[in-house]
């Protein structure tokens, strides 16, 4: 019973995704993957690398819009979300969104080597995956978009925020239902 509360803790925030966009629940590998963050993270930067970019803006925009979006959620770490080098990184932490992986392409994968994750053109839509990586993935989270997204769509928006913040479970349950879409946008 108690995992079918949990799992439901994870599924009940999705819903008011579900109309227009498919999100799944986030995928955990480790115990407690927050503290995994706050280690990597508290006073330093974390890496965050964007693979593909399937809006018409310019890179640095998208990953504006996903670092912003980490840094808003996170705030309490007292950490820097970048998109670039940094001395404050911790290795071999850092935060990969993947827009349009490959099917094959397995998480672990992505965090051993983000550089050879291939994309490939969706027959439609938009396909996200985000994950949190040590050497292998501690967790991931994917959506689909309906369609080409533009950084200027507020759903579009929505989805990278819900996904930025569903990434890392906050370790409480009922932390999962917290969003407040007026401080946060989710």
């Amino acid at each position: 019973m108690r995992s079918r509360i949990q799992r439901l803790s994870f599924i009940l925030p999705l819903m008011p995704l579900i109309a227009c966009n498919t999100v799944t629940s986030v995928n955990v590998h480790v115990y407690d993957p927050m503290s995994f963050l706050t280690y990597a993270a508290y006073n330093r930067d974390v890496e965050v690398i964007t693979i593909g970019n399937p809006t018409s803006s310019p890179d640095d925009q998208l990953e504006a819009l996903i670092t912003d979006s980490l840094q808003e959620n996170y705030r309490f770490l007292q950490t820097n979300f970048v998109a670039g080098p940094s001395d404050r990184i911790l290795e071999p932490y850092k935060i990969v969104f993947i827009f349009n992986p490959r099917p094959d392409l397995l998480e672990n994968e992505i965090c051993e080597n983000p550089a050879k994750a291939g994309t490939v053109t969706p027959p439609s839509g938009t396909e996200i995956t985000a994950v949190f990586c040590e050497k292998m993935a501690l967790t991931h989270i994917s959506a689909s978009f309906p369609s080409k997204p533009s950084l200027e769509n507020g759903e579009f928006r929505h989805v990278i925020n819900y996904l930025s913040w569903q990434l890392v479970p906050r370790g409480k349950e009922e932390n999962q239902e917290s969003c407040d879409p007026e401080e946060t946008g989710c």
